[in-house]
């Protein structure tokens, strides 16, 4: 029951996480899908303007507002879904974090991607990541198996025993 639980208490949390950045996602391109509503009319107002040469001025400065203001709206877009991109790879940081402190510390790529549910590449990306900023170890097993150790989690239970650094 305690599993059963926990698994739902999970999936409710990951749902939670994943449809805020599917809400960003979704926003990004409807700012990107009115940019380009705007930036045609825009253009469609300024050529027309320049064609039929009434009101010339007044409406090809119209026109170039409109299209200026396009394309302010695409880069909020823009803005937006990279938002959502960093948000995302932060949760799949999280999850392979989790992992780790799950499985002992030690993590393979494959393990990371099918546990955490996500893409070998993202899951490869992320370890690699860690790896280079010093928060994971690359070790190879005498198989020739590329394994990522976390020495802060494998050591875990060494917290309760830190002392001031004065002291050492």
């Amino acid at each position: 029951m305690r599993d059963l639980r926990k698994i739902l208490d999970q999936t409710v949390a990951d749902l939670a996480a994943d449809g805020s950045c599917t809400m960003r996602y979704l926003f990004g391109y409807f700012l990107k899908g009115f940019a380009v509503l705007q930036g045609v009319i825009g253009l469609t107002v300024a050529l027309t303007a320049l064609m039929t040469g009434r009101h010339t001025w007044q409406m090809v400065s119209v026109g170039l507002l409109l299209l200026a203001t396009a394309q302010l709206i695409w880069w909020t877009g823009r803005l937006v879904h990279r938002s959502a991109d960093r948000k995302r790879y932060v949760q799949h940081q999280h999850r392979l974090l989790k992992l780790a402190r799950k499985k002992g510390g030690s993590l393979t790529v494959l393990e990371a991607a099918t546990d955490a549910r996500m893409t070998v590449e993202k899951a490869e990306e992320i370890l690699r990541e860690l790896a280079a900023r010093g928060h994971a170890e690359v070790r190879v097993s005498e198989s020739g198996l590329i394994v990522y150790c976390f020495p802060e989690i494998e050591r875990w239970d060494e917290k309760h025993r830190a002392r001031p650094v004065h002291e050492l």
